[in-house]
């Protein structure tokens, strides 16, 4: 109950008392308008959380449930730099707010003080925003988070060009605490920072970079090492690095699905293509093994654990898959530039706010499903705004949210391919 009401009242802070600050500082607001500030903020977000194909005459029928007269024309007038500014801004507040949930019933997560998913995806915008974010060729916005994986909590989205490499992002710096789990994608693989987080005593699982050289009698490459192994399945002591020389344990499995290699070799030979170069037959070796590198002992993370705990990685890109596939937040029906980076920054506060929902209903449920719950969330949209002004209301419409997801927004478990909370729980391990 605590929770639900700390999202309600988190809410109504970010989508009316920061957006009718933002609306001034903006200049949104230069004088009193029917569609204030915070309304024409409430009025995108609950509009494409409802629908993310919204049209102009179905947003102005939630402006209408939450009060405001106003036609498809006028709201159109209303996208501008200036509200696109307003509605930044309102994201930025919004990102201040954690909202956690209690932790997750799985307990190998709860071996950790917390499990952080580091990941990024690039959203593509019209040229003519090239002066606002700059992609490598057009105008492209990089949206970065982090996830605990034990309590639900998001950091960000953080927004960036992108053009900037992952590296050289917030996360890539963010301050973990003592006793935490470190996940990221090769995009984060630093050596020199896997370096830091040991001295911080924060644990952490990355893929190893094939180009990056490991040591165990002698320097290898990664291709070159695994080629020697005779063995299907390997947990051994090596150190990573030139000058470094980082203690870690290197944890491989030999692939045997022909379907799996497949992919693989064939992502290989679409990014050889898109970055103009040969492919490395090295590197297209390296598609029959699995291999991540960690600084865990064995006595806190068994090999199948390590593997498990990996894959979790999965659940930071389903949330990028939420936003985008179910979300459309890379997806408009307009072709004006103002109109399309207020609907991405809309849908980004909208993103987040159905996170929070999700959390505090479901995230201590290991068979979970965020596809449903996001589902579900915006089937309640409407509800939520027209709840949206008392706060006793709005409490109402999110427990019985809340309700909802608890009650249908589950995974079954399967014997043949098992679902990764089936894994972490330990009920494929073996």
């Amino acid at each position: 109950m605590k929770k639900v009401t700390q999202v309600a009242k988190s809410m109504q802070k970010v989508l009316k008392e920061e957006a009718i600050q933002a609306g001034w500082v903006s200049g949104l607001v230069e004088r009193k308008s029917k569609l204030s500030a915070d309304k024409f903020v409430q009025t995108l977000v609950f509009g494409w959380l409802a629908n993310k194909e919204a049209s102009l005459s179905e947003l102005t029928q939630m402006a209408s449930a939450l009060g405001v007269k106003i036609s498809a024309q006028g709201l159109d007038k209303r996208f501008s730099q200036e509200a696109a500014d307003c509605l930044r801004l309102v994201l930025a507040k919004a990102i201040e707010n954690l909202i956690c949930a209690d932790a997750a019933a799985i307990p190998v997560v709860k071996k950790f003080t917390e499990v952080r998913l580091f990941d990024s995806s690039v959203v593509t915008l019209p040229k003519e925003l090239t002066s606002h974010w700059a992609g490598s060729r057009d105008s492209a916005v990089k949206v970065e988070v982090s996830l605990d994986l034990l309590t639900g909590t998001l950091s960000g989205p953080y927004l960036r060009d992108a053009s900037a490499h992952d590296s050289s992002g917030k996360m890539q710096t963010s301050a973990l605490a003592s006793n935490s789990l470190r996940l990221a994608d090769l995009g984060y693989f630093d050596i020199g920072r896997l370096c830091e987080l040991n001295e911080e005593g924060v644990y952490w699982i990355s893929r190893f970079h094939p180009k990056a050289l490991l040591v165990t009698d002698k320097p290898y490459h990664l291709a070159d090492f695994l080629h020697k192994q005779k063995k299907a399945q390997i947990d051994t002591e090596v150190r990573l690095g030139q000058e470094q020389l980082l203690p870690a344990r290197l944890l491989a499995v030999r692939v045997r699905d022909k379907q799996v290699i497949k992919r693989r070799l064939k992502r290989s030979r679409r990014k050889s293509l898109s970055n103009r170069r040969a492919r490395n037959r090295k590197l297209l070796a390296l598609a029959h093994w699995t291999v991540y590198v960690t600084n865990t002992p064995k006595e806190i993370l068994s090999f199948p654990e390590v593997f498990a705990l990996a894959r979790a990685r999965w659940q930071i890109e389903l949330l990028f898959k939420l936003w985008k596939s179910h979300g459309h937040i890379d997806e408009w029906r307009s072709r004006k530039p103002w109109r399309i980076l207020c609907e991405l920054y809309a849908k980004l506060i909208a993103m987040l706010i159905q996170h929070w929902t999700i959390i505090v209903s479901c995230w201590h449920l290991p068979d979970r499903s965020m596809v449903k719950a996001a589902q579900t969330v915006r089937k309640f949209a409407l509800y939520l705004a027209i709840s949206f002004n008392f706060l006793k209301k709005l409490v109402s419409a999110l427990n019985d949210l809340v309700n909802v997801i608890i009650s249908g927004c589950r995974i079954n478990k399967r014997k043949k391919t098992p679902a990764n909370f089936q894994l972490l729980l330990g009920e494929a391990l073996g």
